[in-house]
């Protein structure tokens, strides 16, 4: 759906890898155990998936357009429940940058293993960045641009509206089938 919606800007292949490994971070079995209700141990699952942009695509010897790329995604994962983080703060520290550092390293393995297996692949997932990195290219902001700002809080929109959309839909049909539960044991 994240395709789909931001294919019109043609930005889709970025948008399909930011909906991709936002959840990245929940591939793991203490989180699994938490979503069944069945432990209380869970982390930030959101700095897990930005984590892993940031590791396998943000480095210092590529191209500016790939760092700005990679970090663009990297963003819009981490802040899909509290909103974008700051990359800089006046006196110099970041808190997005921090925030990864906190990621614990085992959660990160083991997410990682899983959703090679249970999603995609490394290569399909390199493929699809690079051709994240052509859209963002084509779609044409300068390196240095206010925008960039602007577009990593659409593309954040466009995440968050897809999943409380997705949301919304579960809750919708949970209930119908209470209703349909409750109207047929009252006839």
């Amino acid at each position: 759906l994240c395709f789909l919606t931001a294919e019109k800007l043609g930005l889709g292949k970025l948008a399909k890898l930011m909906g991709l490994l936002h959840d990245f971070g929940k591939g793991t079995a203490d989180f699994q155990n938490y979503l069944r209700g069945a432990g209380s141990r869970h982390h930030n699952h959101a700095g897990l998936g930005a984590l892993y942009v940031h590791r396998h695509w943000w480095q210092r010897e590529a191209a500016k357009e790939r760092r700005q790329t990679a970090q663009l995604i990297s963003l819009c994962i981490y802040g899909h429940h509290a909103g974008l983080p700051d990359c800089l703060t006046a006196s110099g520290r970041s808190p997005y940058l921090d925030g990864l550092r906190e990621q614990p390293e085992n959660y990160y393995i083991e997410a990682m293993e899983n959703f090679y297996t249970e999603v995609a692949s490394a290569e399909k997932l390199d493929k699809l960045f690079d051709d994240a990195c052509k859209e963002l290219k084509e779609f044409g902001l300068d390196s240095h641009s206010f925008n960039w700002g602007m577009l990593a809080r659409l593309l954040l929109s466009i995440l968050v509206g897809i999943l409380r959309v997705l949301n919304m839909m579960k809750t919708h049909l949970k209930w119908h089938r209470k209703l349909s539960l409750i109207g047929k044991n009252f006839l």
